[in-house]
């Protein structure tokens, strides 16, 4: 007699279903109004206008990339991509070239209605209100986080320990650069008597709505002698005209839809994706190239495998024993017969599920998810996993044999 599934396990098995078909589909954008968006839609407008003059760079390319027209490219299972090393982003006019310059870099406002108006100058801005900006580190832990997000590997570097993790992992360093600014901060809880025309005597926190444009600048550099092999500026804006937030959640907010307009720019993903059977520019050395290969599809392996793992489980809770094939699963014979990375896969009595690897990975090699008893209930929401594959190959929770 079948059993039926647990209320909770069964909204557990239909989550994990859900996330795996959906296929990673999933993009991040930023709406005109400044709201955060998970969607399949376009980012936000797409800037025009600047206050600073760009920096004149020479190499590479350089071209514009509208957020309006674009979407993030997500990483497919059958390629790698080199490791993107982050150096602290910079603010062109902190720059020595500019540090001592009066430069418009916005405009604030005063009153209920953001009506009274006073230019926001550096570097003034710096040395009166120097909390309305996000540290260079800040926002560099906000693009990492971000690129992690979709689906791409990177990490912020000391500039000191740059080259030496560039030579270990065999990826590119990427340089970041807010090259214009258009702020506007409006301080709506400043009084109509109280309208004040220098911004030196408004405190940072009463500047609680705040629309922001920028132009950053991008350079990608390879991992021997730091030469710039593509350059590239996009655009990012965030309008929080109609709510309360800071300004350096806003910028952040900008900055992100930048991000995601490099993302969608299918020059910059040629650069850092690297293809199965072909070499990348610049090409990292042979070793390097594969362990990364190996890595992507050792992690293609653990993707596929979900729907088998939820099957199984699927028919513990309901039979009381594991399945021994997977037509009995309702999973045809067939279903990995096009997979790069797997070649069969087979159920034990136990519950293990074998899975043979292709000769992508050599000769014999397998990986075994074992279910393992959680709290007295056997194979629920953990699966022991072991393979003859170098361990340098697999995620850290599964163990190198």
């Amino acid at each position: 007699m079948s059993r039926k599934i647990p209320s909770a396990i069964a909204l557990l098995i239909t989550l994990a279903l859900a996330a795996f078909n959906s296929q990673a589909q999933l993009y991040k954008w930023v709406d005109e109004n400044g709201e955060i968006h998970y969607s399949d839609k376009e980012p936000g407008e797409e800037i025009d206008s600047k206050v600073l003059p760009q920096r004149q760079t020479s190499g590479g390319q350089s071209r514009q990339t509208a957020t309006s027209s674009s979407k993030p490219i997500i990483r497919p299972y059958e390629k790698t991509a080199r490791k993107l090393h982050l150096l602290d982003t910079r603010y062109l006019w902190k720059s020595e070239a500019y540090v001592n310059q009066t430069t418009k870099i916005g405009v604030f406002h005063t009153g209920k209605g953001c009506t009274s108006r006073g230019a926001m100058n550096t570097p003034d801005i710096f040395v009166y209100h120097k909390s309305l900006f996000p540290s260079e580190s800040d926002l560099t832990y906000r693009i990492n986080k971000i690129i992690n997000g979709l689906d791409y590997d990177s990490e912020r570097t000391e500039k000191y320990r740059l080259l030496g993790r560039l030579k270990k992992t065999g990826g590119l360093s990427l340089h970041t650069e807010i090259i214009a600014m258009d702020i506007n901060s409006c301080a709506p809880g400043i009084r109509q008597s109280e309208r004040l025309k220098k911004m030196d005597r408004i405190s940072s926190h009463r500047f609680s709505k705040n629309r922001i444009k920028l132009q950053v600048a991008w350079q990608l550099r390879n991992n021997r002698d730091q030469d710039v092999i593509y350059e590239v500026t996009t655009a990012g804006n965030y309008n929080g005209w109609s709510q309360s937030t800071s300004s350096k959640n806003a910028i952040g907010n900008a900055l992100e839809s930048a991000v995601l307009a490099l993302f969608s720019d299918r020059d910059f993903i040629a650069w850092i994706l690297v293809e199965g059977d072909g070499a990348e520019p610049d090409a990292a050395p042979p070793s390097v190239t594969n362990r990364y290969l190996l890595q992507a599809h050792a992690a293609q392996v653990f993707s596929e495998i979900t729907v088998v793992k939820i099957g199984a489980l699927e028919h513990f809770m309901m039979e009381g024993d594991w399945p021994d094939s997977l037509p009995a699963i309702g999973i045809p014979d067939s279903i990995f017969n096009n997979s790069e990375a797997i070649a069969h896969v087979n159920l034990q009595p136990d519950g293990s599920i074998v899975v043979e690897l292709t000769e992508l990975f050599g000769s014999d090699k397998i990986i075994t998810l074992s279910p393992e008893a959680n709290d007295g209930n056997m194979g629920l929401n953990r699966w022991h996993c072991s393979s003859n594959l170098d361990s340098s190959y697999l995620p850290q929770s599964c163990e190198g044999l």
